[in-house]
Formats: C-alpha cells, sequence, structure tokens
C-alpha cells in the first residue's frame, strides 16, 4: 500500500484513544498529497445536518465550505508580514494540526471558525466612533481615533473632503468650489474588539505567532479615515488594501472581481471621488494609490493589518459572502448585526472553547 492510500485508510478509521492521532510516518507526505486528502476527506465527513433547515443553508454544506475554504486560500500574501514565512508548510500544518488531529470534531472546529469570521466582518464594517462597547479586558483608546482622523484628515481612498464644522465662510467656499463632502469614519484593518482569545484563532489559520504582528491592534497603524459609504465596502471585503511588490511604499486599492456579488463595482457607481469622477470609472479609485496623510508627524498605516484583513476576506468570499445575509441563519445572525456586551460574552465563551479545542494534547497554540 502506498502512503497516500495509507493516510486514506488511516483517516478512515473509526475513533481509538489507544492510537496516536496520526503516524509520524505519515505526516512527511508530499504538500499536494496532504491538501487533496484534506478536501476528500472534508467532503466525505459526516458533518450534523439540521432537519428543520427548510429556508437557510444547510449547516453540513457551511461547515464543510468554511473548512474547504480554511485549507484552500491563498497564504502567499503572508509572506509581506514575515520574509520567512512558507505558505505550504503552513498550510500543511493546519490540515496536519487542525483538521487531522480532530477529524472527529469538525462540526466543533467549523463551528468556531464561523464565529471568528462573524466577528471580523461585523467589526470592520462598523466605524470606531459609533461601535457597541464590548468588552475585551481593556478599553478602547479615543485618542487612536482622534490621532487618525487628524492624520488624514480626508477619506484616504476617494480624497473627498471630510464633513465638519466649519465657518460660514467656509463653508460657502467649499460650496463654491463643487469639492464633494462626505461623512467619514475610522475603519481598522484589523478590529480591536476581537480580543485574544480570536488573534490565537487567526494564528491558527495563519501561523503567523502573535508577536509578529502585535498584542494590540488599538494603534493608528491600525486604521485610516474613509468615507462611510466606502466603509461598508471595506467592511465587507469587497475592498482590500495591498502593497506593491516592488515598492513598499505604495499602496494600492483593489476591488474583489469574484465572486459576482463581492464586486463593488454598481455600489460605486454611485460614489463620487474628489475630482467628481464616478468611483466606479477606470482609476477612478480601483487600482489607483492610497492618498497621502494630511500630517506626516504621526504614524501612517502598518500593511500588516491590511494584508490580514484581506486573508481574512478571501476566506469569507470563498465561502458563500461577507455580508450580514450571506449566512441568513435567524437568531444568531441576529446577535452578530447588534454585538452587545452580552452577546459578546456568549461568542467569546465560544472562541475560548474552540482555542481549547484546537490546543488539546498537541501543543497547537
Amino acid at each position: 500500500m502506498t502512503p497516500e492510500a495509507e493516510l486514506k485508510e488511516f483517516l478512515r478509521k473509526p475513533k481509538n484513544d489507544a492510537e496516536p492521532p496520526l503516524p509520524p510516518h505519515l505526516g512527511n507526505l508530499p504538500h499536494a498529497t496532504y491538501v487533496t486528502a484534506a478536501l476528500e476527506y472534508l467532503d466525505d465527513y459526516p458533518f450534523w445536518v439540521d432537519p428543520n433547515a427548510l429556508h437557510h443553508r444547510r449547516w453540513d454544506e457551511k461547515a464543510r465550505s468554511y473548512l474547504k475554504a480554511c485549507v484552500e486560500v491563498d497564504r502567499t500574501s503572508l509572506a509581506s508580514i514575515d520574509p520567512t514565512y512558507d505558505a505550504n508548510l503552513v498550510q500543511q500544518r493546519f490540515i496536519h494540526e487542525g483538521l487531522f488531529k480532530h477529524r472527529w470534531a469538525l462540526d466543533e472546529l467549523a463551528s468556531e471558525m464561523i464565529a471568528l469570521l462573524k466577528l471580523v466582518r461585523w467589526e470592520t464594517r462598523t466605524a470606531s466612533a459609533v461601535a457597541t462597547p464590548v468588552t475585551t479586558g481593556e478599553g478602547r483608546d479615543d485618542r487612536v481615533a482622534d490621532k487618525v482622523r487628524m492624520r488624514d484628515e480626508n477619506c484616504r481612498l476617494s480624497g473627498v473632503i471630510r464633513d465638519k464644522n466649519r465657518t460660514d465662510a467656509e463653508a460657502l467656499e467649499l460650496e463654491l468650489s463643487e469639492v464633494p463632502v462626505a461623512t467619514m469614519q475610522v475603519a481598522h484593518g484589523l478590529p480591536f474588539a476581537m480580543g485574544e482569545t480570536s488573534f490565537c484563532l487567526v494564528e491558527v489559520l495563519t501561523g503567523l505567532p502573535i508577536t509578529t504582528w502585535g498584542l494590540t491592534v488599538d494603534c493608528v497603524q491600525n486604521a485610516l479615515l474613509m468615507s462611510s459609504a466606502l466603509h461598508h465596502l471595506f467592511g465587507s471585503f469587497k475592498l482590500y488594501l495591498e502593497a506593491d511588490p516592488n515598492d513598499i511604499d505604495i499602496i494600492y486599492i483593489r476591488g474583489r472581481r469574484s465572486p459576482a456579488r463581492a464586486n463593488p463595482r454598481s455600489v460605486l457607481f454611485g460614489i463620487s471621488n474628489d475630482r467628481g469622477e464616478r468611483c466606479s470609472d477606470p482609476f477612478a479609485l480601483i487600482n489607483t494609490p492610497l492618498r497621502p496623510r494630511a500630517v506626516e508627524s504621526i504614524a501612517d498605516i502598518d500593511m500588516k493589518y491590511f494584508t490580514l484583513h484581506k486573508f481574512i476576506g478571501d476566506i469569507a468570499w470563498m465561502c458563500g459572502g461577507a455580508e450580514p445575509e450571506s449566512d441568513n441563519e435567524g437568531e444568531d445572525g441576529e446577535d452578530m448585526k447588534v454585538l452587545s456586551a452580552e452577546n459578546w460574552l456568549i461568542l467569546k465563551e465560544k472562541l475560548t472553547c474552540c482555542k481549547d479545542f484546537l490546543a488539546q494534547n498537541d501543543g497547537l497554540l
């Protein structure tokens, strides 16, 4: 029997606590073999089926798609955070530690990964100024949002002017100039409210130690000012930032092209940039550089946070969508829309269970 066939045969065995989770010699198979075996195992895994799920997406389909996305997502962009990063090795480690060693309890793993994505999705689309207070062990530093507004002044994506209190003379001058004005919001790459437990799950997915990208995300390097309309698209991962591979000082605004629902063009059609151009027009917004900050003495954004933001968005859109209506989960979905302190504690308990679950017996975390 070939090692590949032996691996597939071993994965089909019923749980036996007397056996090792995976024989050591099967941990050294080629990368492609591991990926294929993982996807085939997920295709055949007997996820729980809700017999009452008539109008919503069936749990088994959703769990399978999320875990397959966690396996297949492209991790190569994460090398920009750590030059020594090996995307194939991290992918294989996630399969080995996250899937194969816990292959009898993938419903739990899927549930907690989905909870993580929901939390990031909800918080990234919520402005700092209006975010529902949550319990994360420490308070939000209000000075961060103030510094971001001072540093950026206007929308860093479109260049439109921030709507703020002005004298009558200033307001008249602005009106005569016909320069677009919009309400601004402070948007984060990784949300402050995620907390340490969720960061540990990001570490599981990416293979990057938390110390690589910072234990605190409540900083000006993790936030920028943008119009509320563009923040909605950014929070849904339809817009994202990407550094120029040849010049890290140049950061481009990108838009997703697939799936079709992820393409922001139809919404951008109704949004203008500072030149009065529709943001859906070529090079009016998409594929243009991020606008420079107004105050250079305040630190600019650090792309590591926004690279991770794009990575999580990749997973979300690979499995159906990054918008609240994508899941359509009734009461649970409603909890994500308004994340009260009570709901946060419930979700944090779920995520903590997942952290313990993954760390059991193998020192994964």
